[in-house]
C-alpha cells in the first residue's frame, strides 16, 4: 500500500509534465543606457564619439558620457553630438 500511492503520484507528475503545453520563451528588450566615464581623454574622445554617433539605436536608448575632473579640457562645448548622447560634468570634488 505505501509503496503504491507514491508510484501512482509519480506516474501522475511525469504524465502532467509531459502534457504541459511547452511555449517558446520571448524575451523583450528595454531601452539601453550606456554610461562611459572619461577622464583626461581629449585627444581620444572624437574617435570614441565618432564611433558611439555610427550605432544603431532606438527610440529611448541614451548614452551618457561623464566628465572626471578632467584636467586636459576634456571635450568643448562646441562639439557636435546625437540627441541621444549626453555629456555630464562630474560636480563632486
Amino acid at each position: 500500500m505505501f509503496f503504491i500511492i507514491p508510484c501512482y503520484l509519480l506516474i501522475w507528475l511525469i504524465s502532467a509534465m509531459n502534457n504541459h503545453e511547452k511555449r517558446p520563451v520571448q524575451t523583450k528588450l528595454n531601452n539601453i543606457t550606456l554610461i562611459i566615464p572619461f577622464r583626461d581623454e581629449a585627444d581620444n574622445l572624437p574617435a570614441l564619439i565618432d564611433s558611439l554617433s555610427k550605432l544603431n539605436l532606438k527610440a529611448g536608448d541614451e548614452i551618457i558620457l561623464i566628465d572626471d575632473h578632467s584636467s586636459d579640457g576634456g571635450i568643448s562645448s562646441d562639439f557636435n553630438v546625437r540627441s541621444e548622447i549626453q555629456i555630464l560634468l562630474s560636480s563632486v570634488n
